[in-house]
């Protein structure tokens, strides 16, 4: 018992789900609740930087079928000229 006071007294350092759980009104820290806000804050991450790579793919895709038609054009003012 007196092993169990000594941990219960050490300082608990809230972390920031404990902050945001709290601020939402949750009394009690269920560690289960700790690991779906862990788990919501990594799916949002990834998703951010999921949609940040497809939209630098749709520009990197954007970029070459421009410079495709460049090179069309150009060829087919070279037919025009060469005969």
């Amino acid at each position: 018992m007196s092993e169990w006071v000594v941990v219960h007294d050490q300082p608990h350092y809230v972390s920031r789900y404990e902050e945001i759980l709290a601020l939402e009104g949750v009394d009690l820290i269920d560690p289960t609740k700790v690991m779906l806000a862990q788990e919501l804050e990594r799916l949002e991450k990834r998703a951010m930087l999921q949609e940040e790579s497809n939209q630098k793919r749709k520009e990197a895709i954007q970029r070459q079928e421009e410079a495709n038609q460049l090179i069309k054009k150009r060829l087919r003012l070279r037919r025009q000229i060469c005969g």
